[in-house]
């Protein structure tokens, strides 16, 4: 069996000389992962070409030889070499992308740091059947954060999964992030907040008035540059220990905001949970026109991606902070000092069974309290 010095070019020779023997199906085998010339000899079996005279023709003497005797030297090993070979070629490929841009890097110039990100995405298994015997099942869906209202009546975030939080402009979103960051950071868990709207000296005024004590405020990391989600994506995944990220607000990631900006936006976030495990919170706003008594998740401004790729969409409720001319609602009567979260959707399920929203104690110099209650609307 190959020991883990095994090189790109080792694998590519057996892999290249079990096909022109016979042992190993072509079609199991992308030559675009093989290490040149052994690429060549799997063109020409692909193409039916077995006779080992234009092999030779095309690839010399040498590598002819070294990937027949390659290929005996492994008689009774078992392997998956296609995956294998996948694996290995994959390392060199994101080597060979550090070192471009490590080079320009070197020289003072510009380098598209995100190469590198995508290239690491890629050598994690990118791209592999498993067999669904091989794969432990999840039995926790969901990821307690500490937070009352939502451990209690959600079951936690989503794990490995993005949330959407909407509302609407100044009803509450950023002081909801802030308490969720909170709510990570009080277990030890770092959470990296991106706000693109307020300055990082906003945010921490805001920490301060929720008395977050400074051994916490450690574990909330901030960035309030104005960047694109590559970046953010790059930035998250070199910060060792990240359990969570949240981005206030999804609008300004781009610089126009249309449909498809968007679905690209929600699809990359949508990504970065799944490739690095961590959850996800997006801020969005609602869109404009909506009037209905009560928000739904087709309110969410550019809802269509955002819709379907969030595993949980929390939608707030805060009639004390803002009139836009919306009827009353029936449904969740107007109290003094409380406001709402709304699930609209989860894609794991409901503790109560259905939809619903969460009543909970709200301050506009504090944020969000810690006492909740459960209001279905399923039957409304």
């Amino acid at each position: 069996m190959p020991n883990p010095r095994t090189t790109w070019g080792d694998i590519s020779a057996i892999v290249a000389g079990l096909i022109m023997e016979g042992s190993l199906s072509h079609l199991s085998v992308n030559p675009d992962e093989i290490m040149p010339p052994f690429n060549e000899a799997v063109l020409l079996v692909r193409k039916r070409v077995t006779d080992p005279e234009k092999i030779v023709e095309k690839i010399g003497v040498s590598a002819y030889r070294e990937a027949m005797d390659a290929a005996k030297s492994i008689k009774g090993v078992k392997s998956d070499w296609p995956v294998l070979l996948q694996r290995i070629g994959s390392r060199h490929r994101i080597g060979q992308v550090m070192m471009k841009v490590g080079s320009r890097l070197v020289q003072g110039e510009d380098a598209d740091l995100s190469v590198i990100q995508k290239a690491v995405f890629n050598v994690q298994g990118y791209g592999e059947l498993i067999p669904a015997s091989q794969i432990i099942p999840e039995d926790e869906l969901f990821a307690r954060i500490g937070w009352g209202p939502i451990d209690k009546h959600v079951g936690g975030l989503p794990k490995d999964g993005l949330t959407t939080i909407s509302s609407d402009t100044g009803t509450g979103k950023t002081w909801l992030l802030l308490k969720i960051a909170e709510s990570f950071a009080r277990r030890k868990k770092k959470f990296g907040i991106f706000s693109l709207e307020l300055s990082s000296s906003i945010l921490t005024k805001r920490l301060a008035m929720m008395s977050v004590p400074k051994k916490v405020l450690d574990y909330i990391l901030i960035n309030d540059d104005i960047i694109p989600m590559e970046d953010i994506g790059m930035i998250i995944s070199r910060v060792d220990g990240l359990a969570g990220f949240g981005i206030d607000f999804a609008d300004l990631v781009v610089k126009e905001s249309s449909e498809q900006t968007m679905a690209a936006l929600y699809w990359d976030a949508h990504r970065l949970c799944r490739e690095l495990k961590i959850h996800g919170v997006m801020l969005a706003q609602f869109r404009r026109t909506y009037n209905q008594a009560l928000p739904t998740i087709q309110d969410i401004r550019y809802t269509g991606m955002s819709e379907k790729l969030s595993k949980l969409v929390i939608l707030g409720h805060n009639p004390s902070q803002a009139y836009i001319g919306r009827p009353e609602s029936l449904a969740l009567p107007y109290v003094e000092n409380k406001a709402y979260l709304i699930i609209g959707k989860s894609t794991h399920g409901f503790v109560h069974g259905g939809v619903g929203a969460i009543q909970i104690d709200w301050k506009g110099s504090t944020g969000w309290g810690d006492q909740s209650n459960w209001f279905p609307l399923a039957a409304v």
